[in-house]
């Protein structure tokens, strides 16, 4: 069976003598477990700074051999009994692998000359040396159940890097029989600050990273990715409405500059066409009207000197008592441009009626119509219908407004341009302007 001695005595024989120490067996080679009744057991453990090939200093080969030899006279009966029995075990460590353990425990048992009598952290700038070290795993005051305090270190370094079989003998039995933090032959140091925790023995592979990545971050990660699913899954239609809203917005804003750069192009390359006058009086009839076309904009200079403003554009109706209902009936959006209002010119307000009226019927706009309103001549007409009276002191100040269906009003107050008004209309179509009733 397997409590049979034969098989116990297999497997320690099959057992390494001295084992690379790591996080799996530390407690197990230099705490309690394992020792009789009243023991205090410790380790004896083998520092080994490897070098970037693996290679070993030689002084660490001959330290490793002495121990060894040790550890297999004492199972044949012919060496101490302290390895036998449990009360001291060995090990080795890899003080590459492990520098941050290696370094801390060189420090505090001295192996790194003053350092561990200065102020600053022992063995933190010099090169780890090959060293022997017995250290014994005193575990914390035990609590209700809890540990109150972590394990301490009880420390003793052999003084040479490496020595002959009897002298590791000699120390060993010195560091058995003395009493912890006795001032005799076998000194135990006792470590300040714990220890840094120990590596594996291998560093871990991709699915120890993969499970470490996840519970330290990669769970917030999956959490967006299902909260992102759940919200396209409840909300997919409404977010295909946005998102189809900014393409066309932006789609409109770019072909903007190109539509009004064509319109400013056209109208600067052909001329005004000239009307002929007849022979006699043309000049007084001319003179006339140039000088009534002065009064009715009021931006005469008096010096006959500037041609007569161009008239209203073909095709764009003048708001009036007579139009008022057949303008409101041809659609549910009536877009005003005003002109004697002395915030922009009338040739400038016949420019924009005229490219906007251009757009809205090659466009898909539909239940959009362009009107003229002159501000001037309907203030002063007597009998105005009621709806004409109250919209004309509310566009008094602005160069262009939308009446929606007779009964709402917005007025735009930016700059006579085809494209900060394009904006405005723009934004009172996906519902960000206000109204006023």
């Amino acid at each position: 069976g397997r409590g049979h001695p034969l098989l116990a005595r297999l497997r320690a024989a099959a057992a390494p003598a001295v084992p690379l120490l790591s996080a799996a067996n530390f407690g197990a080679r230099c705490g309690a477990a394992g020792a009789a009744g009243g023991e205090r057991p410790f380790c004896v453990l083998l520092f080994v700074p490897r070098g970037g090939d693996g290679g070993w200093p030689s002084s660490a080969v001959g330290a490793l051999a002495a121990l060894r030899s040790l550890w297999r006279k004492s199972q044949h009966g012919g060496g101490s009994s302290l390895f036998s029995s449990g009360r001291v075990r060995l090990g080795w460590v890899d003080a590459s692998r492990q520098e941050p353990f290696a370094r801390h425990v060189l420090g505090h048992a001295g192996a790194c000359g003053s350092a561990v009598r200065s102020r600053a952290k022992p063995c933190a700038d010099s090169s780890l040396p090959s060293s022997i070290v017995a250290l014994r795993l005193v575990e914390g005051e035990i609590l209700r159940g809890r540990q109150s305090q972590p394990p301490v270190l009880r420390l003793a370094r052999f003084p040479r890097p490496t020595a002959a079989e009897a002298e590791l003998a000699a120390w060993v039995s010195e560091l058995a029989d003395a009493d912890e933090g006795s001032s005799g032959g076998g000194t135990w140091r006792t470590a300040k600050q714990p220890a840094p925790p120990l590596r594996g023995a291998q560093p871990p592979g991709w699915p120890a990273r993969a499970q470490a990545a996840f519970h330290s971050w990669g769970y917030l990660l999956v959490l967006l990715c299902l909260g992102a699913g759940g919200a396209a899954f409840l909300f997919g239609d409404e977010l295909r409405q946005w998102y189809a809203k900014l393409s066309k917005a932006a789609a409109a804003g770019a072909a903007r500059p190109s539509a009004s750069s064509s319109s400013s192009s056209s109208s600067s390359s052909s001329p005004p066409p000239r009307q002929a006058e007849p022979a006699d009086g043309g000049a007084e009839r001319t003179g006339s009207s140039s000088a009534s076309d002065g009064r009715a904009s009021g931006g005469g200079n008096g010096n006959g000197s500037r041609a007569a403003p161009a008239g209203p554009p073909p095709g764009v109706p003048q708001l009036s008592e007579q139009t008022l209902e057949p303008i409101l009936a041809g659609g549910s959006y009536v877009l005003l441009f005003v002109t004697n209002t002395g915030v922009a010119e009338r040739s400038t307000v016949h420019s924009l009626a005229a490219h906007f009226d251009a757009e809205l019927r090659g466009g898909e706009r539909r239940g959009w119509s362009v009107a003229l309103l002159d501000y001037s001549a309907e203030s002063t007409r007597p009998g105005k219908p009621p709806l004409l009276a109250a919209l004309l002191p509310r566009v008094r100040h602005s160069v262009a407004c939308v009446l929606r269906k007779g009964c709402k009003l917005a007025t735009f107050g930016g700059t006579a341009a085809p494209r900060p008004i394009d904006d405005w209309l723009a934004s009172l179509r996906m519902g960000e302007g206000s109204w006023a009733g």
